[in-house]
């Protein structure tokens, strides 16, 4: 008896692994594309006139993907799969850290910080897709 639960033991534990090698999320390429949409939606979110409902959707769009997306394409560059939720963690997280740190300073004006998030993000996925190819 306990030499087949070792043994069922084993055989999950080596399926585990196989799946932990095989690498699970999503493409990076496919995470950058959305990216890149979310940049070029924040752009245009951010310009004179656009509906209030269309900006804070845009933005939690674009903050939810593309900078997290950018960020662990610049650090991790050899990575081939992303896990949606460490984007949405570091996208959040460069988020929150950006707001506070330009709240302290007196230079918080969100149209103005979303545009140059969305250019700097959107040149960042750019740049880092065409190294992959």
């Amino acid at each position: 008896m306990n030499r087949a639960r070792a043994w069922i033991g084993n055989v999950r534990m080596n399926r585990r692994c196989a799946a932990a090698r095989r690498g699970t999320g999503l493409p990076w390429r496919a995470m950058a594309r959305v990216g890149m949409v979310t940049s070029a939606a924040a752009l245009a979110a951010s310009l004179p006139g656009a509906p209030a409902g269309m900006r804070f959707g845009m933005l939690l769009a674009f903050v939810c993907t593309a900078p997290g997306t950018a960020l662990l394409g610049a650090l991790e560059p050899a990575t081939a799969r992303v896990s949606p939720a460490v984007v949405l963690a570091c996208g959040l997280a460069l988020g929150a850290v950006t707001a506070q740190i330009l709240s302290l300073l007196g230079a918080w004006s969100p149209p103005v910080v979303m545009a140059v998030a969305g250019v700097l993000c959107l040149v960042t996925l750019i740049a880092l897709d065409g190294r992959r190819r």
